[in-house]
């Protein structure tokens, strides 16, 4: 993963969403087994007046027990999403190795 990349998200997400069938995805890796690890972050609009959701998934494609999968989603404003992506533009700009969101408006 290249700051590039969440940059490009992050601006994406600032953005999102500009239709009802928009979609947002970041993904990094490969869902087949012969990559290391699969990352994959989607906003879309699950309903017809535009409420929105953030799915996670990943998997690092190791052995038990050192074997990790997740696969959720997030019901959320899209105004949650923007902020997500203002503050991922402004942490792959930044030398601050951790990344740290809060939904909090403040």
């Amino acid at each position: 993963m290249t700051n590039d990349e969440f940059i490009s998200f992050g601006r994406e997400l600032q953005s999102f969403p500009k239709a009802l069938d928009h979609e947002v995805v970041f993904e990094n890796g490969s869902a087949e087994p012969k990559y290391y690890c699969y990352l994959k972050l989607r906003a879309f609009i699950y309903d017809g007046v535009g409420h929105s959701a953030l799915e996670v998934r990943f998997e690092n494609h190791l052995d038990a027990p050192y074997s990790a999968t997740a696969h959720f989603h997030v019901l959320c404003e899209a105004a949650a999403l923007n902020r997500l992506g203002h503050s991922l533009e402004s942490w792959a700009r930044s030398t601050e190795p951790l990344f740290e969101f809060s939904t909090d408006a403040a």
